[in-house]
């Protein structure tokens, strides 16, 4: 009679459900202590001034009906969506610099330069003395002269330039000069009257001496340009 109803007996817990609501107590103190330092902080940023971020100002709606949609060009909305980039402002900055000037040098005196000296023109006597080689040579086969008197001789001249001499301006001196030394036995001057003494050519004429004597002894004859005692060259 007097045992209890098993049913109504209250079971007994262990240990392991008593370290249960331990840890279960601790997670609640721990996630209590967090709300209560965020809701600090928060408290705290709200009211600093600093970080305070303005409110929105209220715009008032637009009364009427709204706006048609304008179109807009394609270009200008290209350029809406294609960001632009920032304006550089570029500042110039003026350097000035200072080049030292060189010290002052002295001229040197340059040395004086020769003058050129000024192309002498050659002389026709300088081109005939140059150019013309006289000849002359006894005429005796040829001779129309009578001996005792005269004596026939041909003078040749040989131009040996490029440019031809007038025959006129050809002035000779003919000599009979004896051999062995005795003298001169005759002199005639003469000039060629034919026509111009052409380049690398000859020509020739037959003149006469007045001399006796080229028939009694030897005799050497001689030719030359002559030029007389002042260029007045007479016959």
């Amino acid at each position: 009679m007097g045992r209890s109803d098993p049913a109504t007996q209250r079971p007994r817990r262990g240990p392991r459900a008593a370290a249960g609501w331990i840890v279960a107590g601790i997670l609640a103190v721990a996630l209590g202590a967090f709300v209560a330092f965020e809701a600090g902080k928060r408290s705290r940023s709200d009211a600093s001034p600093a970080t305070r971020e303005p409110a929105a100002a209220a715009v008032p709606a637009p009364s009427g009906p709204p706006p048609a949609p304008t179109s807009v060009p394609e270009s200008a909305a290209v350029d809406r969506a294609s960001p632009q980039p920032p304006e550089l402002h570029l500042e110039s900055a003026v350097m000035v610099v200072t080049i030292p000037r060189p010290p002052p040098t002295r001229e040197l005196a340059s040395a004086p330069t020769a003058e050129p000296v000024p192309a002498q023109v050659e002389t026709m006597r300088e081109k005939m003395a140059r150019c013309l080689t006289l000849e002359v040579v006894d005429d005796l086969l040829h001779s129309t002269v009578p001996r005792e008197t005269s004596t026939q001789v041909r003078v040749f001249v040989r131009n040996s330039c490029s440019f031809s001499f007038a025959g006129p301006d050809i002035w000779y001196e003919v000599r009979a000069v004896q051999r062995r030394g005795g003298g001169l036995g005759a002199r005639k001057v003469g000039r060629f009257n034919g026509g111009p003494i052409e380049p690398k050519s000859r020509a020739e004429l037959v003149d006469v001496l007045e001399c006796p004597a080229c028939y009694e002894e030897s005799y050497l004859y001689e030719a030359r340009l002559w030029w007389g005692s002042s260029d007045g060259r007479t016959e």
